[in-house]
């Protein structure tokens, strides 16, 4: 024997319409869900559906791969363009550091690299972390 159910409700804490496809606002909100069947037979639940603000991801805008010649045994100072940082949340974003990974130094637009290739990762991060 097959059950038939009738949902007879379906709404959260303001009474508003919770059923699929409905627009959550930002924050928790707890929804009741109730069934009762053709014999009267009734029976709930709850749950919660938390949205979270939309944060835009940050984007870091980096320069192009570099080529300089060796002005010394120890390598050249190499200057770069600014690294740019946008978006995250309040769009806060920040260029942070730059980084050789090569070498595990400091690579900040006019620093001195060692002759070889030298990798260099860029941070940015936003103000909520």
């Amino acid at each position: 024997m097959a059950a038939h159910y009738l949902l007879s409700e379906l709404a959260y804490g303001s009474g508003a319409d919770a059923s699929p496809g409905a627009t959550f606002p930002v924050g928790t909100t707890t929804v009741w869900v109730s069934a009762l069947d053709y014999c009267g037979q009734y029976a709930y639940c709850t749950f919660t559906v938390t949205v979270t603000p939309y944060v835009p991801p940050i984007v870091l805008i980096c320069p192009s791969n570099i080529t300089v010649s060796a002005t010394s045994a120890n390598g050249a100072v190499v200057y770069y363009g600014t690294n740019v940082a946008s978006g995250g949340c309040n769009d806060s974003a920040a260029f942070l550091r730059a980084t050789n990974l090569t070498f595990g130094s400091d690579a900040y637009s006019g620093s001195l690299f060692p002759v070889g290739s030298n990798t260099v990762a860029v941070y940015a991060r936003d103000s909520c972390g």
